[in-house]
This record gives C-alpha cells, sequence and structure tokens, in this order.
C-alpha cells in the first residue's frame, strides 16, 4: 500500500542543518501523495535526506536517488 510521504533534503552538520528542499505532496504531472525531489547539487557538500510518513503515516519507503549529468 501506498502511505503518504514527506521529503527533506539538507546540507550543514548535526546540529546546524540548512534546508535546502522540503516537499509533502507533488502536482506535476498528476497529483501524488509520494513526495518527489528535485535539487541541484554540488562537488564535495554532503546532502542528507530526510524521509518519512506525513502525520504519523506509515508504510514500506523506496528511496530512489538519480544523477542528471
Amino acid at each position: 500500500r501506498r502511505f503518504d510521504t514527506i521529503l527533506a533534503v539538507y546540507t550543514g552538520s548535526p546540529g546546524s542543518f540548512t534546508q535546502v528542499a522540503c516537499v509533502d505532496d507533488v502536482f506535476e504531472p498528476d497529483f501524488s501523495l509520494q513526495s518527489r525531489v528535485t535539487i541541484d547539487t554540488l562537488a564535495g557538500v554532503t546532502y542528507y535526506v530526510q524521509a518519512g510518513g506525513f502525520g504519523g503515516d506509515s508504510g514500506r519507503l523506496q528511496l530512489v536517488i538519480r544523477s542528471g549529468s
């Protein structure tokens, strides 16, 4: 069963993270409760991804990371 997900991406270090992106629902091309984040990245920068269920929703989570280069 699919569940309502939320994704966030941060840079920095534990205790002083800076949010790069945060997405709950996706509206393109169609509405979906499945989150999707697209960001530009820089070489040498560590990115932290936080993924989970919105409002405590739960289920099986699949995280896919793709490089556009």
